[in-house]
């Protein structure tokens, strides 16, 4: 099949998608799984009544879990995984994209580890265990090859229930450039939700154009590096006031506006030198033009047609089984919330 076919191909699915899913659910949460958890394990100290062993991801992650579905009352709850080599079309074009997660180095510094070696294994264990909690759930599960969690929810965000409201869970600051009128980001650490308005009001900046933002500060958590020293978003602003703008700029914009004033300022003239580091941080970084294969598409649309039930009778011996059930408040709450989520589901 040449290129021609398969982008054809891809538009249709899309525009299916489009209709198949543009009416069914009412307000939907999209969670960054893995930054759930992450956060979930590195900040808690919790650990099993019996054994001792660290079980802060797993207990942290279903009580955000619970904290989220009794806030928000959606329709829809869809957790978002890293697929496998989820990195790669992104590491072919910045080689040092998140390279330093590569790194062994700990997470937990509040819980005892005997080493290394234990402290990843639990966290290996406990992910696993996370996601068999979420199999006894009424949430989905959507996990693609070659697509990382930010992908997948850019992808339903630009493609899908384009007339439903949906929240991004995640202290991920890329996804405000995602931020639409339907569309915001719930940070679940200072338990603040990020809109349109706040963007305007707080950070100067049209939502879409905070990939401006991002590609010329760098993200040191991704290996991504800053164009220049000193350059943050308060002198980004001052240097592009146009970006508040309701309008997409682009990195042709931002260059062209440098060689038009770059006897204005320094950093003008820094990111012109840096020319192929803007385009390549962008590239890696921007969330609202997607390159998604067929297959990938397709495995997002298969994973949100197969609906999830609730267990609680599975749900209620996992728990009894990692004795979580003497730590989680309100244990028996559990039907009473995700009961009416299923309701909701059917029936918005």
């Amino acid at each position: 099949m040449d290129i021609n076919s398969i982008e054809q191909k891809l538009q249709a699915l899309q525009q299916s998608e489009n209709s198949e899913f543009s009416s069914e659910y009412g307000k939907i949460l999209l969670v960054d799984s893995m930054n759930l958890c992450i956060r979930s394990f590195a900040a808690l100290s919790l650990s099993h009544p019996d054994s001792g062993e660290h079980n802060g991801m797993t207990l942290g992650t279903l009580q955000s879990l619970r904290a989220i579905t009794e806030t928000f009352r959606p329709t829809k709850i869809v957790f978002c995984w890293e697929g496998k080599n989820s990195s790669k079309k992104r590491r072919e074009v910045l080689s040092e994209y998140k390279e330093n997660r590569k790194v062994r180095k700990s997470l937990n510094r509040t819980f005892q580890w005997e080493n290394l070696e234990q402290e990843q294994d639990s966290f290996r264990k406990q992910l696993y265990r996370v996601k068999e909690y979420l199999e006894t759930l009424p949430v989905y599960q959507v996990e693609v090859d070659f697509m990382e969690a930010d992908d997948v929810i850019a992808y339903v965000c630009n493609y899908l229930w384009l007339d439903k409201e949906k929240i991004i869970v995640s202290s991920d600051k890329d996804y405000f450039q995602l931020i639409t009128d339907k569309v915001s980001v719930f940070r679940p650490v200072k338990r603040e939700l990020i809109h349109k308005a706040t963007m305007l009001e707080d950070y100067k900046i049209f939502p879409s154009n905070w990939i401006i933002i991002k590609t010329l500060t760098g993200d040191n958590s991704d290996g991504v590096p800053s164009i220049c020293r000193g350059l943050g978003i308060k002198t980004i602003n001052k240097l592009f006031p146009f970006l508040l703008e309701e309008k997409k700029f682009t990195v042709s914009d931002i260059l062209d506006h440098c060689q038009k004033n770059v006897n204005e300022h320094r950093f003008y003239k820094a990111v012109l030198e840096n020319k192929n580091n803007v385009e390549k941080n962008w590239q890696v970084m921007q969330l609202l033009e997607h390159n998604f294969s067929v297959d990938g598409v397709q495995t997002v649309k298969d994973a949100l047609n197969q609906k999830p039930e609730f267990k609680p009778f599975q749900l209620r011996l996992l728990m009894m089984q990692d004795v979580i059930n003497k730590q989680i408040q309100q244990f028996d709450s559990w039907n009473r919330l995700f009961v009416p989520l299923n309701w909701r589901e059917e029936n918005s």
